[in-house]
């Protein structure tokens, strides 16, 4: 397993932007090494998972904005990740990737709260389309409910 953080991350940690990795929850080598490939030279980072279980573990200690999870894991699948990370104080955008990206899995996937989906082998084009577009879903509801607890707070604690 190959992990890296993003130079965002000090600066999420000093709370100037939210958070700043990318975590891919998947068993194959390939996969990873394909989307480092395709996501270092774009300033992206990539934290990597073998399962769901380790993924929740990760995104506890170091929440993520973007995850993208193969289709089936050895501990489960994507939508029970999905569940748990729509628990979270700011969900997670789900990219799910499959060898065949067809209506099929794309419908299930938007239905039941996923972001996208990635079809196998990867598209340098489509995979940061799909990260820099959740990416900004993501950064945009962060930021709402960023604003919505400074208007709730009493003038005296914003001064």
């Amino acid at each position: 397993m190959l992990a890296y953080v993003s130079p965002l991350l000090r600066y999420w940690r000093m709370g100037m932007i939210p958070f700043g990795n990318r975590v891919q929850v998947s068993p194959n080598d390939e996969d990873h090494r394909a989307l480092i490939h395709l996501l270092r030279p774009a300033g992206w980072s990539l934290d990597s998972a073998l399962g769901r279980v380790e993924a929740m573990k990760s995104l506890e200690t170091e929440p993520a904005p973007v995850v993208i999870v193969e289709r089936d894991l050895p501990d489960g699948n994507w939508k029970t990740l999905n569940n748990q990370l729509m628990q979270m104080p700011f969900p997670t955008k789900l990219i799910v990737t499959c060898r065949l990206a067809d209506e099929r899995p794309w419908a299930e996937v938007l239905n039941l709260g996923g972001f996208d989906v990635l079809a196998r082998p990867f598209y340098p084009r489509e995979v940061l389309r799909s990260i820099d577009s959740a990416w900004r879903h993501w950064e945009t509801e962060w930021r709402k409910v960023k604003m919505a607890k400074l208007k709730r707070r009493p003038v005296a604690q914003l001064l």
